[in-house]
Formats: structure tokens, C-alpha cells, sequence
């Protein structure tokens, strides 16, 4: 492997190579599933140089492996390198024991063989049958098989006569065990003292003082022993620190009266024992005896030792297994004592120190023995590293990621040289970095910590508001790896949600690296239409208001319409085609999906009436209109007169303008029409008298009359017996010259011959004095436009002319002179006004004048 360092920015770089040897042990496998039965056989691994462990391994450096010392069953062997490097080879041993050596009696009862196993194999060999029943007809000494798949296992089966001793020679209780000579071999052993129930191996100490029975059974017959034991015991071997005070033996020597002797031995005939006389306060081995009075003798060593442990410190993994605390392992001198402190536990036979019990740190644990003591130092090494965060964040804070007791250290990018396991994530940066844990104990763990940069959690890809569209949208997140909320996944279909307002929070990193984003979206109601009809079908020329409802869509949004045939963009509309014709409309609010709607509108057959008019005449003389439809159908006439008429004829006058409603029956389409009886134009005779009063002042009696005919063409005025021939527009005048009353006609004529004629009579009042008119209209018409004061026999005049609130407006002195209906340069109002003067006659006479006219425009 090579690398390459370079300097930021350029300048030079350095170069370094390692080679790395691969070290792959490896175990030749085996070809399948070995019989417990077989030989014991060698492995066979490379490299060469390792050593073999695990069940059934006879000799670790060959590899020899016995599969009936491993038994049956699936075990591991492990072949271990000096280096470390290990290999590891899965044996699976098939069950297969033919069981003991077993004998019988000739002539016994047949018997099964017993202790084969697995269960269901098959035998075969001499008297025997294949499910194992033997027959012991005939002495000596047989071979038989047991097979089951594709293992076999032999065992012998004796068949003879027991030949034993009735009666064993007296033993002291103090003597070694020994074997007990008998035949034939292959039966069991039983009674007090049989330590071995197979070979016959009886310790008198185990059987105890007294007569003893003991039975040798075989298959179909037994045989029995007696024995007499003398008894004598003083226990077994024992220590004692030179610092003790003297102390009675325990347990006492029995049977009791005899003497005991020993370097230590103060009194020998109660056993009081000193261990510093025995070796001067050093360590010494001092032999005790115990000679009892029925002769036998039995022998104790007594251990005289300083209670020490040689190996002071112990280093451990804390994973590791616990440690017997023994004379191998610690070096402890004497047995027999009572270990200490945090770890330390006991079993029924031996104290253990458990390093995962104890924990990792430095730990004092003492022996005691016989009132001595002594200690060693375990110091446990964590196993690996534990509760490591594997991911920071580059602005966590540095912190512990190991407590290192002696001998251990760590090492990588973010720990200080020197530190106490801190690494600091801000000193490794960015990235993935390798964290070696090594220690003197053989623990070594490897840590990978990603230290992530902080990024800022941003949410996109989705708008503000959806109006239940059909469209995936998919939600980008950034950066990828964070936790997602709001929605079941990242995509999703506006139109499957349900409507309302979803709140979308993406965080990612933790701790000082956490980020988070927020985004809200509302998805709205979709658009919905429904496209109204007024009228399907319509009649020819007749229409039909198409509009558009709408609901759901975004609030407030602006609604546009787009539709076929070249309609305006607007939701309503009254169409009125010649021909059935299909309408689309496309309705949008910009944010929902556009809804399309159409109506096709149906239009009846069109049809046309025809008419029949009588000829033009005087108006108000009788006429007629026939109705008439060339297309076919049934049709009902509808005359909108007074009253009303139905039917194809109209009888009415000349001049009527009648409303006729055509229906065709089946349809009910209709067809409207104004129709007039045509006639000459309407003749009027009318005219007005100037004054318009009911009778003439004598002093006007030079009287004006005014056309008012409408419609005339020609005709004559007869005024009081005169014919006067009509022109159009002009005003006749006639002055009676007295007093009296006289007849005035107005005939006239249209271009049609139509005629109509007006008679009115005139009033000529007697003379009067003086004359003042009570209204005048000065409008410039011509006639009446001034307020004159008249009189033949009026000398002189003085007049004024006041407004309602008492402004004069008009002042005159001469009877010629009149008001015009202005006062101060402007046109007067409409109203009443007073007048007030004096008016001098001929003869003399003063008349004093009062009263009010009233001015109209």
C-alpha cells in the first residue's frame, strides 16, 4: 500500500509504502460426519506452527482428535497461530457406543446388552440377536457388533463363573485403595468402599472402620466378599502460617489413645500443634503420624508456609472468562485459604475472579490463609469499546470515549497524544476515522466514528397549495438519510389525500448536527362543476342561458372560462344556434385540475308564417289579416287584442297594431310578430283660440286661431259664416268688432280622402276700461309672450312688478311697453307675481290697479 501526503495550496509531497502480509490459516476440512467409534486420527492445518483446541483434541501439537473422547455432537476446533491468526473447522460426531464390557453366568436367562448408543441400531455376533438379546448358553469370551447408519462399535461379553475370594485379608482404614482380583471382568461392583464399580477398586478409608459385605453382580448370578476394616484417621493433608498460635490438630486421631509425632507436635498425646517450633518461623514441610492404639498408623503432611501470592498483578480483558484463583494461576501458597474483594466469587469447590463482574479499572484482591495474607493487583482492560457513539456530530464537544487503566491506550485523527481516551470531534474533522484500542492484557478493538458536518435539513419540491390534483409530487429532502414526517412516504397524489392542511417537518443529523425544515401545504377541495341548462331544446331563434357553477378549488381564487364556438371567457352565457349544436367549456382556478363539461343543444325545425293584409283604409274603418304556415305541423293562432282573438283571421280596424303569437303544437316552438292594419295616417281637426280665455276682452276681440291639426293635408276654416281656405301652419285672425258671440269650423282632409272636422264658439266681451291678463307664457312661441296692461282710453300708465318677497323686478309708464318675463338680465321663474299702479283715462278717472298674474314657461 502506498500513500502520497501533499501541502495545501502545492508545494512538495512525501511518499511511504507498507506491505501488508496476509496471514489465512486454515483447517483441512473433513469429508463429512465422523463415528464416535472411529480411531483417533491427526488434522491437518497450514500454516504450520499452531496448536489445536477443543473437544476430543489428544495432542494439541499434532492435532490429534479422538471423537469418542469428544462424544457425540457439533464442536468447534480451533487451530491458533503464534501471530494470533486463528482458523476454525466444524466436526460433527455421530453418536455410536456399544456400551461396557459386560459378563454373565453360563446357563444364566438371556439378557439384553445395555449402554449402546443411539437408540434403534441393529447387532450382530455370537447368541446374540439383532435387538441385542444375548444368550449366555455356553462359557467364554464373545465379541458382538453394534451397527446403526453408517457407524459400528464392538464389545466383549464374558460368559463364565465368578471366581473370587470369599474373605479379604484385615486392612487399616489409613490404607491405599487397591483393586480387588476377580473373574470373569464385565460385572459391577457394589457396596461400602467401591470407589470404582467397573475395575472393583475399594479404599478402606472410603468404607471406614467396621465389617464390610461387598457384592460382585454379573448378568443371571452375584457373588459377595467380606472384609474387616481397622479404623484410623486424621484427616487429610493440611497448611498452617508460621505466625499462628498454637492450636489442637483437627480432627482429633481415631480411634482416640494413640500418639501423634511431627516437627510441630507439642503434645503427642492431644495433638497440640506449634507452627513456628516447626520450622522457626520458616516455611517447612513437617510429616504427622498418628499411631493408633489397634496398630495401624495412619500419615498427614502438615504445609508450614508464609500465606503469599507470587504473581502481584494480573492483567485482564473484561470479557474474559472467569479465573480459578490457584496455586497455577496466582502462584498463592497455601491451599486452603479464602480470596477477597471486587470479582471474587465462590463455588462449591473453588473461588474465581470474574472480570466482567469486577469491571474495568484497577482492583486489589487478597488471599487469607490460616490468619496470613497476601494480595495481587488485577487490572482489567475493557474488552472493546462500549456505548461509543459511532456518529457525531463535527460541533460535538470532545469526550471520553474509553477509560484507560494501565497499560491500555488508544490512538487516531481527534486523540491528543497523551490524552486519557478523549477524542475530539472538531480536531478529526469531517469524515470516517479509525480508532485503535490496544492494551498489554491482549484486548485490542477497532472503532470507526463518522464524524458528520452539520448541513442545514431543507424540504422542496412541494407548492403551498394543491387543489387535489392528480400528479405525483415528489418531496426532495436534503440531505439524504434524515427522518421524514408529515406524510406516509416522499410521493404522493394530491388527489388521494384528504382535503386540509399537512404540516411537513424533515430533520436530520442529532445532537449539535441536528436540522430541521418545516413546510406546509394545503390541499384544497378539487374544482367541481356542474354546467346548467335553461332550455334543451330550443325552438329556431329561440335561447338558452348556459352557466357554469362551481365549487371546491382553491378560496379566492379566480375563476376562468374558456369556451368552444367563440364564446366570451365568462361563466354565463345565452347562445341561440340556427342548428343542434355541442358547447365545450374548460373551467379553471389555476390551481386545480381543469374540468371540462360540454352540452350539445338541440334546435327545432324552424317554420315561417305567412300573412294576408286587407288593403289600406281610413283609420277606425273595419279591416282583416289572415295567418298562414307553409311548413307542416299543427299550429295555433294567438291574436294579442281586446279582446283577445285565436284563430288564422284577426278581424279589427284600420290602424290596429296586433301582437300574433304562432305555436307550433307538437313543438311548442313560437313564432312572435307585430302586425298593424295598415291605414292612412290618423286625421285630427283641432285648433286654439288666442286669448284662451272664455270670453275675449272687447279690447282684443281681434281674435288668432291656432292649427293644431295633425295629419292634414287640405281643407277650410268657416269662421262666423266665411270660408276661409286651410293652409297648412298658418293662423287665421277674426275681429268681431262688437260684442257677441260667433261660430268658428275647421274641416280638413288627408292624402287618403280620410276627413275630420272641429266647431268651437267665441265669446266678445263688452268694452272695458282697462285690461290686465292674469297669465302670460313667454316663451317665445309668439303668442302671449308679454304681459301688456290694455285699454283704449288709458292716458297714461304707471306700473311695477314685484317678486314674492317684495324686489321690484318691472316698473313701466306706457301701456306699449310690456314685460318679457326677465328681471335683472335673467329669465324670471315660473310663478305668481304681484303687480301694483295707477292708470289715468281720458276722461280723467284715476283707476288704481292691483292684483297678481302668474308667468309660466
Amino acid at each position: 500500500y502506498t500513500v502520497t501526503v501533499s501541502q495545501t495550496g502545492g508545494g512538495p509531497s512525501a511518499m511511504a509504502s507498507v506491505t501488508v502480509h496476509v496471514i489465512d490459516p486454515q483447517i483441512q476440512p473433513l469429508p463429512g460426519a465422523i463415528c464416535q467409534s472411529a480411531q483417533a486420527f491427526d488434522l491437518v492445518a497450514t500454516p504450520p506452527g499452531g496448536y489445536f483446541v477443543g473437544a476430543g483434541i489428544l495432542d494439541s501439537l499434532l492435532g490429534t482428535l479422538d471423537p469418542d473422547t469428544a462424544g457425540p455432537g457439533l464442536h468447534s476446533i480451533e487451530y491458533i497461530l503464534p501471530d494470533g491468526c486463528s482458523a476454525t473447522l466444524m466436526v460433527a460426531v455421530d453418536s455410536m457406543d456399544a456400551g461396557p464390557e459386560q459378563a454373565a453366568c453360563p446357563g444364566t436367562p438371556p439378557f439384553f446388552v445395555q449402554g449402546s448408543s443411539p437408540q434403534g441400531g441393529t447387532w450382530s455376533g455370537p447368541f446374540v440377536q439383532g435387538n441385542g438379546l444375548f444368550d449366555p448358553v455356553a462359557a467364554g469370551s464373545y465379541v458382538v457388533t453394534y451397527s446403526a447408519g453408517a457407524c459400528t462399535d464392538s464389545v466383549s461379553i464374558n460368559v463364565a463363573d465368578i471366581v473370587a475370594p470369599l474373605m479379604l485379608d484385615t486392612l487399616c482404614q489409613s490404607e491405599v485403595p487397591d483393586t480387588i482380583l476377580v473373574s470373569p471382568f464385565g460385572g459391577l461392583w457394589y457396596g461400602p468402599g467401591i470407589v470404582d464399580s467397573i475395575y472393583g477398586v475399594f479404599d478402606p478409608d472410603e468404607a471406614e472402620g467396621g465389617t464390610h459385605i461387598l457384592t460382585y453382580a454379573l448378568q443371571g448370578c452375584s457373588s459377595q466378599i467380606e472384609v474387616t476394616v481397622r479404623p484410623v484417621d486424621i484427616g487429610g493433608n493440611t497448611n498452617s502460617c508460621p505466625s499462628e498460635d498454637p492450636y489442637l490438630l483437627s480432627p482429633a486421631g481415631t480411634p482416640a489413645g494413640g500418639a501423634w509425632n511431627g516437627l510441630g507436635i507439642v503434645d503427642p498425646l492431644t495433638g497440640l500443634y506449634d507452627p513456628f517450633l516447626a520450622g522457626g518461623g520458616g516455611n517447612v514441610t513437617d510429616v504427622l503420624t498418628y499411631a493408633a492404639p489397634n496398630g495401624c498408623v495412619d500419615t498427614i503432611v502438615m504445609y508450614v508456609r508464609w500465606t503469599s501470592v507470587d504473581d502481584d498483578t494480573l492483567f485482564f480483558c473484561a470479557d474474559e472468562d472467569p479465573l480459578i484463583l490457584d496455586q497455577h494461576t496466582t502462584g498463592r501458597t497455601p491451599w486452603g485459604g479464602d480470596w477477597f474483594g471486587t470479582g471474587v466469587f465462590l463455588n462449591p469447590d473453588d473461588h474465581f475472579f470474574d472480570p466482567s463482574l469486577a469491571g474495568p479499572g484497577v482492583h486489589v484482591v487478597t488471599y487469607l490463609a490460616n490468619t496470613c495474607s497476601d494480595s495481587l493487583v488485577a487490572v482489567i482492560h475493557p474488552a472493546a469499546f462500549t456505548n461509543v457513539p459511532t456518529t457525531v456530530c463535527v460541533q460535538d464537544p470532545p469526550f471520553v470515549i474509553m477509560d484507560l487503566p494501565p497499560g491500555a491506550e488508544v490512538s487516531g485523527p481527534g486523540i491528543d497524544e497523551g490524552s486519557i481516551g478523549i477524542f475530539d470531534p472538531a480536531g478529526a474533522g469531517a469524515g470516517t476515522h479509525t480508532i485503535m484500542y490496544t492494551s498489554i492484557a491482549g484486548c485490542t478493538d477497532t472503532l470507526v466514528i463518522d464524524v458528520i458536518p452539520f448541513e442545514q435539513a431543507t424540504i422542496s419540491g412541494v407548492d403551498m397549495e394543491y387543489c387535489s390534483n392528480a400528479v405525483q409530487v415528489d418531496v426532495e429532502l436534503e440531505p439524504p438519510g434524515g427522518t421524514f414526517q408529515g406524510l406516509p412516504s416522499t410521493s404522493f397524489d394530491p388527489s388521494q389525500l384528504n382535503d386540509g392542511t399537512y404540516t411537513l417537518i424533515y430533520t436530520v443529523g442529532s445532537g449539535a448536527c441536528s436540522s430541521s425544515d418545516t413546510l406546509v401545504f394545503v390541499d384544497h377541495p378539487a374544482l367541481s362543476t356542474e354546467l346548467l341548462v335553461s332550455q334543451d331544446p330550443i325552438c329556431d331563434g329561440g335561447g338558452s342561458t348556459l352557466e357554469v357553477v362551481t365549487s371546491g378549488g382553491a378560496p379566492g381564487a379566480v375563476v376562468t372560462y374558456q369556451w368552444s364556438n367563440g364564446l366570451f371567457p365568462v361563466a354565463s352565457h345565452t347562445v341561440s344556434p340556427s342548428i343542434s349544436t355541442t358547447f365545450f367549456v374548460q373551467t379553471s382556478d389555476g390551481c386545480s385540475d381543469a374540468v371540462t363539461d360540454s352540452v350539445t343543444i338541440d334546435v327545432f325545425p324552424p317554420f315561417l308564417p305567412e300573412f294576408a293584409i286587407s288593403p289600406q283604409a281610413c283609420y277606425g274603418e273595419p279591416g282583416i289579416i289572415s295567418a298562414s304556415v307553409p311548413q307542416p305541423g299543427s299550429y295555433a293562432f294567438e291574436w294579442n287584442s281586446s279582446p283577445p282573438q285565436s284563430g288564422p283571421v284577426y278581424s279589427g280596424e284600420a290602424g290596429d297594431n296586433v301582437f300574433l303569437t304562432v305555436t307550433e303544437i307538437q313543438s311548442g316552438c313560437a313564432f312572435d310578430t307585430l302586425l298593424q292594419l295598415t291605414s292612412w295616417p290618423p286625421i285630427t281637426a283641432l285648433f286654439s283660440v288666442n286669448p284662451d280665455v272664455d270670453c275675449v276682452p272687447y279690447d282684443q276681440s281681434e281674435v288668432t286661431f291656432i292649427d293644431l291639426s295633425n295629419n292634414a293635408d287640405s281643407g277650410y276654416w268657416m269662421i262666423n259664416g266665411n270660408m276661409v281656405p286651410y293652409v297648412a301652419g298658418s293662423y287665421p285672425e277674426y275681429d268681431l268688432g262688437a260684442a257677441g258671440t260667433y261660430s268658428v269650423s275647421l274641416v280638413v282632409f288627408n292624402e287618403g280622402g280620410c276627413s275630420d272636422s272641429l266647431s268651437l264658439d267665441v265669446c266678445i266681451l263688452d268694452a272695458t276700461p282697462v285690461f290686465i291678463p292674469d297669465i302670460f307664457s313667454p316663451n317665445g312661441d309668439g303668442a302671449n309672450d308679454v304681459f301688456f296692461v290694455r285699454g283704449r282710453s288709458i292716458e297714461s300708465l304707471d306700473l311695477i312688478i314685484y317678486d314674492r318677497y317684495g324686489g321690484e323686478l318691472f316698473r313701466t309708464n306706457s301701456v306699449d311697453h310690456g314685460w318679457d318675463g326677465r328681471a335683472r338680465g335673467q329669465d324670471a321663474a315660473s310663478g305668481v307675481y304681484v303687480y301694483m299702479g295707477l292708470a289715468r283715462l281720458l276722461d280723467g278717472t284715476v283707476m288704481e290697479l292691483r292684483g297678481d298674474v302668474t308667468l309660466v314657461r
